[in-house]
């Protein structure tokens, strides 16, 4: 399978793949293979209601709620699995899939789920799956290999949904498909001359769908955003700052208001970037913060935004008034631009992704690396009411 998003994806022009023929095999495991913990002390760390970690080598990639519930992707001692968690942090079920796909990306249907990645004969596929993990349908062969998937999102105003990943090794993959993955892509968006480029992230939007990535094209090279309607035509596209000696330069996650409003998070060599985009692409706010990443982004129904990562530093202070533990994973509440609340994740801890449920409760997921040779899945709960 490729390497995983967050470690290795920085070079645009190397993709490493080892796994064997797609595959379709789902089956149930056991579901008490966690540990539970909680928050401890401060007003902060009572924002934290619970936290668990699977048992098992592994790495958490994407999170997606389903009401109170949220179901994670990743994979667990080598193979790809899905988890479903209720709001106590009960394990409700477990998937362990066929180890020919790697799964990075999840999205939330109105019924089941949708999971991108990449198989085999290193290109895209996509899963289906019901709301109980198991397998409905297949897309593969997306895309001209090497090629992999890292975003997945509906489409408004339409039952299909579009993918974004790369593809022939460097060039940016935009693709649009239906549900019952019957025939060609319906488009193949135009690259917006990001080439060699690579798309990370994608999420529906009011006029169609937003995409975000990196591109060693642009000058320095730079994150970027873009937004393409149900036709695939771009409707708008913004630029991050010049990376220079790597910051910034990675877009790792973006969200979508309920009005357009689009934001991103992106991280580089030295620090990582907030910006919200307004519903034409023009900057609302933005924040920056040195030695320190962030990787995940989500926005409420009200407006807040949520973003989650991890300090590099002891002294670190990632949007924070007071400093952290070196690895420590954090998230934090921001409202116009300004952070009002910020809760420890635990350390160490490469904080993956999270996502608000319509409650305001936040689930969290990442890999804990207390020890280095065999990282776990960690999941946690938030209320920020």
């Amino acid at each position: 399978m490729t390497y995983p998003r967050l470690l290795g994806l920085i070079s645009l022009l190397v993709h490493f793949a080892c796994s064997p023929d797609p595959g379709l095999e789902s089956s149930e495991t056991q579901s008490d293979t966690a540990s539970a913990s909680t928050g401890s002390g401060g007003d902060e760390g009572d924002l934290l209601e619970w936290a668990i970690t699977l048992d098992g080598c592994g790495h958490a990639y994407g999170v997606a709620p389903r009401g109170d519930d949220s179901v994670i992707i990743g994979e667990v001692d080598g193979v790809p699995t899905a988890i479903r968690v209720d709001k106590a942090g009960a394990v409700i079920w477990t998937r362990a899939y066929a180890p020919d796909v790697s799964l990075y990306a999840i999205h939330e249907q109105t019924e089941g789920f949708l999971l991108a990645g990449d198989a085999a004969d290193d290109t895209g596929a996509v899963i289906a799956i019901d709301d109980d993990g198991e397998v409905l349908t297949q897309i593969a062969g997306i895309g001209v290999a090497p090629a992999g998937l890292f975003g997945v999102a509906g489409i408004s105003g339409t039952g299909d949904f579009a993918v974004t990943g790369y593809t022939d090794n460097s060039d940016l993959l935009v693709q649009r498909f239906s549900v019952d993955g019957v025939g060609a892509p319906a488009w193949d968006a135009p690259s917006g001359g990001y080439a060699p480029a690579i798309g990370f992230a994608a999420r529906a939007h009011p006029s169609g769908v937003a995409v975000c990535g990196r591109s060693p094209a642009l000058e320095g090279g730079r994150s970027w955003t873009a937004v393409y309607d149900p036709s695939g035509q771009q409707l708008w596209e913004a630029e991050g700052p010049q990376a220079g000696d790597g910051a910034f330069s990675d877009c790792w996650d973006m969200s979508v208001a309920p009005s357009g409003a689009v934001a991103v998070v992106d991280s580089g060599y030295t620090g990582a970037r907030i910006v919200l985009y307004d519903a034409g692409g023009g900057i609302t706010w933005e924040l920056a913060e040195g030695n320190t990443g962030a990787q995940a982004v989500d926005v409420a129904a009200d407006g807040r935004v949520f973003v989650g990562g991890w300090s590099a530093e002891a002294d670190a202070t990632p949007f924070r008034s007071h400093s952290v533990g070196e690895k420590a994973g954090w998230v934090v509440e921001i409202v116009d631009g300004q952070v009002l609340r910020q809760a420890p994740a635990a350390a160490p801890l490469s904080l993956r992704d999270l996502r608000v449920h319509a409650s305001g409760a936040v689930t969290a997921v990442g890999d804990l690396e207390s020890d280095s040779s065999c990282p776990q899945i960690w999941i946690g709960r938030y209320d920020f009411g």
